[in-house]
């Protein structure tokens, strides 16, 4: 940082390791100055995940919109690229038509786009098609067999009652993060607290986690690993920590529900719930369906 203080390459490893980290206000200096150096497609994506990190959506489309069209002409997957993580700002805000428009518009910059068919699976899922959220989950994985796109792939099969296909994706994915995602085994603690399987496993996992990182999502998978193992008042430390940015994403406000409700105060519980179901009310296939449930029981 201090032999190059004009790279803007560096403000942006700066911008993401600290995302990483949790050291929130250092990433908001790092991207303005990254920003202010190179205002370029790269600059302007990072903006936009600090922006969503903090609440503002709208500030979060507005940047990843303008990182997509200054975005090189010629470099087709960097294009889709901004428009797959647009439609995701989209997404988590329950905005699922104009999430699936410019995952179509991705896919017709770079076809077969990996990240933008399992957009168009997520989309297909949140409409209630769950016969084209399986093709394009299928075909996304067939591309590239990322752990999101085989968990995804696999709830949605769970959903149809497809229980033994199900199964299936939930073994390759964690086939997948225990043999190329050891680093970091957040998504098999979610997968396996979303499920009730190896819930010793899924706490211990984001026990070790929260205690290398402090960033809000690893907040929250501990949180809801607590959770699960009927841990509430732990549960609720965490979740706090987890929203202390007011992040609008609806499975922190979920899981935060779920646990007031754990420790029995329903009118925290019932606001936290309807809040989620606000923000994106297909936020997830199963666990939308059990918030759903969870707060006709609170009323």
């Amino acid at each position: 940082q201090k032999t190059h203080p004009q790279d803007a390459f560096i403000y942006g490893v700066l911008t993401d390791s600290n995302v990483e980290l949790g050291n929130y206000e250092e990433a908001v200096e790092a991207v303005q100055k990254m920003v202010d150096l190179r205002p370029n497609t790269e600059s302007y994506a990072r903006v936009s995940y600090v922006r969503s990190l903090h609440g503002d959506s709208d500030g979060a489309i507005d940047a990843m919109k303008m990182a997509a069209r200054i975005a090189d002409p010629r470099d087709k997957e960097a294009q889709a690229w901004c428009l797959v993580f647009l439609g995701n700002e989209y997404f988590k805000v329950g905005r699922y038509q104009e999430a699936e428009k410019v995952y179509d518009e991705a896919l017709q910059i770079f076809p077969n786009y990996h990240f933008a068919l399992t957009g168009k699976g997520n989309a297909r899922a949140a409409a209630g098609d769950y016969e084209n959220a399986v093709k394009f989950y299928t075909q996304s994985q067939e591309r590239v067999p990322l752990t999101l796109t085989v968990i995804a792939l696999g709830d949605v099969y769970e959903q149809i009652g497809k229980t033994e296909e199900a199964r299936k994706q939930y073994d390759l994915a964690e086939f997948i993060e225990q043999k190329f995602g050891n680093i970091d085994q957040r998504t098999l603690a979610l997968m396996w607290a979303d499920h009730d399987i190896k819930l010793d496993e899924a706490l211990q996992i984001a026990a070790a986690e929260h205690e290398k990182r402090k960033d809000i999502y690893t907040a929250d998978i501990y949180a809801w690993t607590l959770y699960k193992k009927g841990q509430f008042e732990e549960a609720k430390k965490a979740i706090t920590e987890a929203m202390r940015l007011k992040t609008k994403d609806a499975r922190i406000f979920y899981h935060a529900g779920m646990i007031e409700k754990g420790l029995g105060n329903k009118r925290a519980a019932a606001d936290y719930l309807q809040k989620a179901l606000r923000i994106s009310p297909s936020f997830d296939v199963l666990q939308a369906e059990v918030a759903k449930s969870a707060l006709q029981e609170l009323k």
